[in-house]
């Protein structure tokens, strides 16, 4: 279709006699062909997803260093390019953990006893004691795990 349209216009039937003539005449016939068949659309895109609140700048600075790298090894393939995109990728991903562990650390300290009760009673907190206890329970280092006995009947059976 677009080619024989092409082949109809002016363009082709009665080309212009000078090169700046024809010129004006090619952006006019192809400008018209193209909003023909292949028509601009707009599109609405979503509004950009603001930075998560726990990165710190130590991070954002920790990412767009990784991101470099990464580009850089992409484009080189170099063993040593990928070995210190690598090691700026756990060090990214290391202090993204860290701030967000202490973003949600300050968070439950700041809010104290201050939280909702089952009865349905006012908060100002985000944390209801329940959720409270999952962080905490969550962001813990070292968990230590008691020691259950063994009972021998179990293993014979």
């Amino acid at each position: 279709m677009f080619e024989s349209e092409l082949r109809k216009s002016v363009l082709i039937t009665q080309p212009a006699a000078t090169v700046d003539e024809y010129v004006s005449q090619l952006n006019d016939v192809l400008t018209h062909l193209l909003d023909k068949f292949a028509p601009a659309r707009t599109r609405r895109r979503p509004p950009q997803k603001p930075i998560t609140k726990w990165l710190s700048a130590e991070v954002v600075e920790a990412k767009r260093t990784h991101r470099r790298l990464e580009r850089r090894w992409r484009a080189t393939g170099d063993e040593a390019d990928r070995l210190a995109y690598r090691r700026e990728c756990s060090k990214a991903n290391r202090l993204i953990n860290e701030s967000r562990t202490n973003h949600y650390r300050r968070r439950i300290q700041e809010s104290g006893s201050d939280y909702t009760d089952d009865a349905g009673g006012s908060s100002t907190s985000c944390f209801t004691p329940r959720t409270q206890t999952k962080l905490e329970l969550t962001m813990k280092t070292d968990v230590c795990v008691p020691h259950l006995p063994i009972r021998p009947t179990l293993l014979t059976k």
